[in-house]
C-alpha cells in the first residue's frame, strides 16, 4: 500500500538492470495506480526486450483482459504458451480461459481451462470454473469431479 516507496523501489531496480522483469513490475505498478497508458508501454517494452518468453506475454494478456481487451489477450496468451521454456504455461492457458469466461466465450474457456489442468492439475481458479461450466451443462458427474479435485487443493481456512 505504500506506493511512493514501491515507485522509488521500481525505479531504482530500473536504473540497476533494465529488464524484462523490470519492465514488466514497474507496468503492473502503473496498472494498480491507473495509469494504463504508461502500464501499457512497460508491458510491451518488457516484450521487446524478450520478444519470445512467456512470462511477459501472459503479463501483458491479463493486462489487455483487466482492461477488457480480449482478442488482443487471446493473442498473448497465444504466444505466451508457444514459448516452450516458458515453465508457467498453465498459467496463459488459466488466464485465457478465465478471460474467455468474460467475453463471454464459454466453449472457449473450457477448452482453454482443460488445457490449464493438463499441465498443471493444481490449479484451483480452473477447477472451479470447469467445475461451474460442467454443472451449467448438466453434467453433474463432471462437475463433482472438478469440484472434488478443487476441494482437496484449496487450503483449508
Amino acid at each position: 500500500g505504500n506506493y511512493p516507496r514501491a515507485k522509488e523501489k521500481l525505479l531504482l531496480a530500473m536504473q540497476q538492470n533494465a529488464s524484462a522483469q523490470s519492465y514488466g513490475a514497474l507496468a503492473y505498478f502503473y496498472e494498480r495506480t491507473n495509469d494504463n497508458k504508461l502500464a501499457a508501454n512497460y508491458y510491451q517494452k518488457a516484450i521487446e526486450l524478450n520478444p519470445k518468453s512467456g512470462a511477459p506475454l501472459n503479463n501483458y494478456g491479463a493486462y489487455l483482459c483487466r482492461t477488457g481487451d480480449y482478442a488482443a489477450a487471446e493473442q498473448q496468451f497465444q504466444l505466451a504458451v508457444s514459448d516452450t521454456k516458458y515453465v508457467n504455461s498453465a498459467s496463459a492457458y488459466e488466464n485465457a480461459g478465465l478471460c474467455e469466461l468474460l467475453v463471454p466465450n464459454k466453449a472457449k474457456a473450457e477448452m482453454y481451462l482443460k488445457k490449464a489442468i493438463q499441465q498443471n492439475p493444481r490449479l484451483p481458479k480452473s477447477l472451479y470454473e470447469l467445475a461451474q461450466l460442467s454443472e451449467e451443462q448438466g453434467n453433474t458427474q463432471q462437475a463433482k469431479l472438478y469440484m472434488d479435485q478443487y476441494l482437496n487443493i484449496k487450503p483449508k481456512e
